[in-house]
């Protein structure tokens, strides 16, 4: 009787849970992660193997955002971390050296990638290629430039804080995506390089946080800003901010009490400050998070610029409105190159 009890409720449960997650659906905000919440993704418009894995993907992002109780879950990690004293977790988010944390390997198999055990199959390589091609073209026919803006996953500007056991390749997920894009004649900037040299002039990466700080954002900005011709900003300092950063991953990776350390905000000045842009170049930025941090330096150089989401490029360049002199569509790293 108690076997059929337990298989009765067992089933309910997994009856429930996935019911919930269709009728409770949520429409706000992860705070703890800066995003929204994942939509429901597009039903394919067409029975193709490539199509049906993106709508499955896109799935399993929407089912784990609305499950239900999920931030309860995330507190009951958090205590299971300090009863166990375990901080690893390579699913959401795993520990590295000198209390550094990094993204785990549900979010667009980023330690797959980091480490080279998965790779862009030629299918995979040519789709993206004609997917951003595409939009390149699209740009071109309008009169505006088109430019990709990587923002580099963590990981691979700091991988001398990754735990011992990770490894990264020699040879970079994304590597064969840019060379055939570049080949294809669409302009992409890796600001990777450039970040790494610069470690030295300061942190660039919030130690907590998937995301580059004020400094990283305009090292980043910099390297670009050389890469399309544009003209130099006036001078700007920083100035280290004394406030402690909760960074996302801290959420993520459900860590009630993670030790934090001041330094890891670096504020830009402008000295005089800013009274007009270096340029009369409009533009448009098709952006994710990364975005976020490069705005101030974005105003300083474009005589105007306007915000988009990623998903909305379809229906701004279709629209009767002037097109801009440049479209940067602003990505981080692992969500440029998806695997098959």
């Amino acid at each position: 009787m108690n076997k059929f009890i337990t298989s009765c409720v067992l089933c309910a449960i997994l009856f429930v849970t996935p019911v919930a997650v269709f009728v409770f659906q949520k429409t706000s905000t992860l705070e703890g992660e800066r995003r929204k919440i994942a939509a429901f993704p597009d039903v394919p418009k067409m029975i193709a193997v490539g199509e049906i894995k993106r709508f499955f993907r896109e799935f399993d992002v929407f089912f784990a955002d609305h499950f239900p109780l999920r931030g309860s879950l995330l507190s009951l990690s958090s205590r299971l971390h300090e009863v166990t004293s375990s901080d690893l977790d390579m699913g959401k988010c795993y520990s590295g050296k000198e209390s550094w944390l990094f993204l785990g390997n549900d979010y667009g198999r980023t330690v797959d990638k980091l480490q080279g055990r998965v790779t862009l199959s030629k299918a995979a390589l040519r789709r993206l290629v004609e997917y951003y091609a595409g939009m390149s073209s699209s740009a071109r026919s309008s009169g505006a430039d088109f430019v990709i803006f990587i923002g580099p996953n963590k990981s691979s500007v700091y991988p001398e804080y990754l735990p011992s056991f990770v490894t990264p390749a020699k040879r970079r997920f994304i590597t064969p995506l840019v060379e055939a894009l570049r080949d294809a004649g669409v302009k992409v900037y890796d600001p990777t390089e450039r970040l790494i040299k610069k470690k030295a002039d300061g942190i660039l990466y919030y130690r907590t946080d998937t995301h580059w700080n004020g400094r990283g954002a305009y090292e980043a900005f910099e390297g670009f800003r050389e890469y399309i011709g544009l003209p130099a900003l006036p001078l700007c300092t920083f100035v280290a901010g004394a406030e402690l950063h909760k960074g996302d991953l801290v959420d993520i990776g459900g860590f009630e009490d993670f030790p934090l350390s001041v330094g890891d905000s670096d504020n830009p000045r402008w000295d005089p400050p800013l009274s007009h842009s270096v340029s009369e170049k409009t533009a448009w930025i098709f952006g994710d998070s990364f975005a976020g941090a490069l705005g101030s330096y974005m105003r300083a150089t474009f005589a105007q610029i306007r915000s988009f989401r990623h998903q909305e490029f379809e229906q701004a360049m279709s629209s009767h409105e002037q097109k801009p002199d440049i479209i940067i569509w602003v990505v981080v790293e692992r969500s440029f190159a998806q695997a098959d």
